[in-house]
């Protein structure tokens, strides 16, 4: 892991309360690509939008509360199947490789949109033109919305 993954998950421990994130243990497999876990978030989500979010919400607590490799398949499917997905379409949409090919076609258009302001996870763009990027504080978004909020008035 980068001493700026560690910086941000260091970060994020302090600021969110409310979620659950645990220092990872260098002797633990550090994912290698996030590829794998967006395909199969897709996946998730040719499920249904419900399928999705519960998908989505136990990917994040697998990786960020249990330190689980989310780019290795058994990791992925394992979530799948804790989430009540249909585990034969699920394991079907990712061995097809549809999932990948919508994947980096969001990505394209996302470089052809803003170009090279987007080079990190997570990225936000606010009002379509003005990009926070990075694991940053909270307080980042705070202020990125007051100020945003300030110049609609």
């Amino acid at each position: 892991m980068s001493q700026h993954s560690r910086e941000g998950r260091r970060r994020a421990a302090q600021e969110e309360k409310e979620a659950h994130f645990s220092p990872w243990d260098d002797s633990q497999t550090y994912p290698t690509s996030s590829m794998p876990a967006l395909e199969a978030a897709k996946c998730a989500e040719l499920q249904g939008k419900e399928a999705f979010d519960q998908f989505h919400l136990a990917l994040f607590e697998a990786f960020f509360g249990s330190n689980k490799d989310i780019s290795q398949r058994g990791a992925l499917i394992s979530v799948a199947e804790a989430t009540k997905l249909d585990l034969k379409r699920f394991i079907s949409d990712l061995d097809s490789g549809s999932a990948r090919q919508i994947v980096l076609a969001e990505a394209r258009e996302a470089r052809e949109k803003y170009g090279d302001t987007i080079g990190g996870i997570p990225t936000v763009v606010f009002q379509g033109k003005y990009p926070l990027e990075g694991a940053v504080p909270l307080e980042m978004y705070r202020r990125a919305v007051e100020s945003l909020s300030r110049r609609n008035d």
